[in-house]
């Protein structure tokens, strides 16, 4: 059958929702995992946010009229990242993520930079990739607090809310690390969610944004000038949420992951941060983006 790619709409949403639930958790299950999304509702919202925040870069492919895959893109200066990006069970193995990748590839001739969230139990997905013209940046890893894991901890005075005399500091700093121009991101994630911010020595030294969702807060991006003071950061995010907590650190950072498991984080996943053009590890501690995924 003939694939078409387009433009998504808000007529899509709710089968877009359905799919990318349907092929994550579909993948879990093959590898005798839990549901990456036992709640069904998060599809649909995420991918009614994706398409509020960069309606021109969500597309999805179509068999026969019939919405089969899609696949979400944002371009942060001459950044783009990827994702996510789903394909019906069903229709998998027929060339649909292929087309959507390269629909995307094609659309976006002067990136600098192409950057992808791959989990590392899709190995069809890693191949497909590599075939296209990415490669390996760093091993992620996925942590979970799961609701109710708390201890009574001090508040941190120098953790706060960020104000909005904050953001050009938090945008330069994040700007210095991930390389791209992730404003509209930030401005997302102050309106539906919150950033934390650690100052010292009259300026700023890190910040950690929260994005609640139903059944978890996300955490992330997050940048700091070091270690301890990301540290702080994800206690004071600990601190202040009683439900589930998701974060996603570089795996090789094995103070931060020590640091997480000491917090009670258990470690639910591996992913690659995968590139295409231009890429280099971000420079002191950091956390990557679950939500808006921009890397």
């Amino acid at each position: 059958m003939s694939v078409e790619i387009r433009r998504m709409t808000r007529e899509d949403v709710p089968e877009v929702g359905r799919i990318g639930v349907e092929a994550f958790n579909e993948l879990m299950a093959r590898h005798n995992r839990p549901p990456l999304y036992p709640n069904p509702q998060v599809g649909p919202l995420a991918a009614t946010a994706y398409l509020s925040i960069d309606p021109e870069h969500s597309l999805v492919a179509t068999e026969q009229g019939k919405v089969v895959g899609s696949v979400f893109y944002r371009r942060r200066g001459d950044t783009v990242s990827v994702g996510p990006a789903t394909v019906a069970p069903a229709a998998q193995g027929r060339g649909v993520g292929s087309r959507l990748f390269q629909r995307v590839i094609d659309d976006e001739p002067q990136a600098r930079s192409m950057r992808i969230m791959q989990d590392s139990l899709n190995l069809p997905s890693f191949e497909l990739l590599v075939r296209i013209g990415y490669s390996l940046g760093e091993e992620v890893a996925m942590f979970t607090l799961p609701e109710g894991s708390r201890e009574e901890r001090d508040g941190d005075a120098a953790v706060r809310a960020a104000r909005a005399e904050d953001l050009p500091e938090i945008l330069e700093m994040d700007r210095r690390r991930f390389g791209s121009d992730r404003r509209r991101d930030f401005e997302f994630l102050r309106r539906f969610g919150k950033i934390l911010t650690i100052h010292g020595e009259g300026r700023l030294q890190g910040y950690l944004a929260q994005m609640p969702t139903p059944g978890r807060t996300m955490l992330g991006p997050g940048g700091a000038e070091s270690s301890q003071a990301l540290q702080r950061l994800i206690r004071g995010a600990v601190g202040e949420t009683l439900g589930e907590l998701s974060l996603v650190l570089p795996a090789r950072s094995q103070e931060g992951v020590k640091a997480l498991l000491g917090l009670g984080f258990r470690l639910v996943g591996l992913s690659n941060l995968m590139y295409r053009g231009h890429w280099q590890p971000p420079a002191g501690a950091y956390a990557y983006s679950l939500f808006p995924e921009s890397h």
